[in-house]
């Protein structure tokens, strides 16, 4: 690995709560995050954080604990989140698309004690879903079954808030906590202590818990920051989920240290979105490439509106296409134009860096950040010569702790010495360079968000219609991917297609929604037993022309 010079010369804050009193004394006016008209600058951060820290407290959090975020990117969701760690607890950030029966899941096997929640959004009503699947309130606790969370705070009206408690009535109980409770709490967090708990999908089928620690995550994202030269005068454009690492670790996290302002997008609407770059001076973006493509194809429909002028565009894990780069660089003067990747288990793994050659970022994903180590072997474990395609390794201070409470999972994904399976497909240049050539344990990407197969099977085959499911990935304009669902009834049962949909749509996030769904009387098997994906996705490019869409 490249020494650590990066790391080396920045100021070590052990933990996350010491990173934000930094900022809160060195560049208190300095704008945290800008969401509609609302401006929160670092020395709000931490006089609001410190509120919600205590009233957590109050009701009863400790040390370890873990307390769930549902919210949308909205201002209270960095406030309510460094208020977690302030409490010495561990954040559990749930994304809004997901429904009832994948939040139930997630709260209960993290035990969390304490819900920050939407009640709806965009017509769908969280708390009424989840209620459908956990029960309602019982024993003075929120959810029947939910025997661990005993606090419900929502914020805003509507169904499913019996047993709950609004924020402003929660933030007032932080009276009855002394200030000075708050600075133990924070005194005692080491920096190996856990902070975050990211939900990743798996080949399994069920999301699985990574655990991350303090240090872990200020000192690879110090470096990423860094790389790419984020600095105070930056406005960042959020449209990634602060409950996805790009949102909590790359906006948040990278704040605390860089002191730039996110500029908070919920629900991505090109114009929209592309009027808000305009009016707040956005700087620094990070997406897919079809996010940019959409941002650009948006502009061109009305020039009139002016032309964005950013310093910064951060791309992900892809190869990148070559005129949208150039175009990025001419019509909007992008100064630098970065790709990376990384995965939740691992953080940040590799970067292009500011002086590579335009032909690199389009093909690679970079070289590892310092402290990384990289191998990239075959089937029997073997390294592989550079150019040769193999399964990538990772081993780093980044690395997580574990999945939660899933030892054999967690043995199965790090070695004994430490080297993290990453399940990609690679290869490496003899400068180090990486390019992903296969997907990642068959996710694919609809609108920026990772899609796993198996979740999705396995969410489908708790219709009581279905006996067997089968999903694979097809190009999409829209989208950039999509999936199509094969599904086999029940003996006995019949499927309609139009009524599956509409029962998709309520039990899963919209983004791991099929687009097309497809009855067969079996699946079709290769050779090796298992389903054969690859046939039925080339079964359906056959029948739409190679375009995603039948014909």
């Amino acid at each position: 690995p490249e020494p650590h010079a990066l790391w080396e010369t920045s100021p070590q804050w052990p933990t996350l709560p010491a990173a934000l009193h930094d900022a809160a004394t060195t560049r208190p006016d300095a704008v945290g995050v800008i969401d509609g008209d609302v401006r929160l600058t670092y020395a709000d951060y931490a006089d609001r954080s410190l509120t919600v820290a205590r009233a957590l407290v109050a009701a009863g959090v400790e040390k370890g604990d873990r307390v769930a975020i549902w919210l949308q990117n909205r201002w209270e969701w960095p406030v309510i989140c460094l208020g977690v760690w302030r409490a010495g607890a561990i954040a559990v950030p749930i994304n809004t698309r997901l429904k009832g029966v994948e939040a139930a899941d997630m709260l209960e096997r993290t035990r969390a004690k304490v819900l920050f929640a939407i009640p709806s959004l965009l017509g769908i009503d969280h708390l009424r879903l989840l209620r459908q699947e956990s029960g309602g309130p019982a024993d003075g606790r929120p959810f029947e079954r939910l025997p661990h969370l005993t606090t419900l705070v929502h914020l805003g009206d509507g169904e499913g808030t019996e047993g709950g408690v609004p924020l402003d009535d929660f933030l007032a109980t932080a009276d009855a906590v002394d200030p000075g409770v708050i600075a133990e709490r924070e005194a005692s967090l080491g920096p190996d202590d856990p902070a975050e708990l990211l939900f990743t999908s798996g080949t399994t089928g069920r999301p699985k818990g990574v655990v991350l620690g303090h240090q872990q995550l200020l000192r690879s994202y110090w470096d990423w920051s860094g790389i790419v030269g984020l600095h105070e005068h930056d406005r960042f454009l959020l449209t990634s989920p602060y409950a996805h690492g790009p949102g909590i670790n790359g906006n948040l996290v990278a704040s605390l240290m860089r002191r730039f302002a996110s500029v908070a997008v919920d629900v991505f609407d090109a114009p929209t979105v592309l009027d808000l770059v305009l009016r707040e001076g956005v700087t620094a973006m990070l997406g897919p490439a079809n996010l940019y493509a959409r941002l650009m194809a948006a502009a061109e429909a009305d020039p009139g509106k002016g032309t964005p002028r950013l310093r910064l565009a951060i791309l992900g894990m892809a190869a990148i296409p070559p005129e949208l780069i150039a175009r990025l660089r001419s019509e909007w003067s992008v100064e630098l134009i970065c790709n990376a990747y990384g995965a939740i288990e691992s953080t940040v793994v590799s970067m292009t860096r500011p002086d590579d050659p335009p032909e690199l970022v389009e093909r690679s994903t970079g070289r590892a950040l310092p402290g990384v180590e990289l191998r990239v072997v075959d089937d029997a474990g073997n390294d592989v010569p550079p150019g040769e395609p193999g399964e990538l390794l990772v081993r780093s201070f980044a690395v997580m702790q574990g999945y939660w409470d899933a030892p054999e999972a967690t043995a199965e994904a790090i070695t004994p010495d430490g080297w993290f399976h990453s399940g990609d497909i690679v290869t490496r240049d003899a400068e180090g360079n990486v390019t992903i050539v296969d997907r990642k344990k068959e996710v694919f990407m609809v609108n920026g968000f990772n899609v796993y197969p198996a979740e999705v099977e396995s969410l489908l085959l708790r219709h009581p219609a279905l006996a067997h499911s089968a999903v694979v990935a097809v190009p999409d304009e829209a989208s950039g991917e999509a999936g199509v669902a094969y599904v086999v009834p029940r003996p006995g049962a019949t499927v309609d297609v139009d009524e599956l949909a509409r029962w998709a749509r309520d039990a899963m996030a919209s983004y791991k929604v099929p687009r097309h769904f497809v009855v067969l009387d079996e699946l079709p098997v290769a050779a090796t037993g298992k389903t054969d994906r690859k046939g039925l996705r080339e079964r359906w490019l056959a029948s739409s022309g190679g375009s995603g869409t039948p014909v």
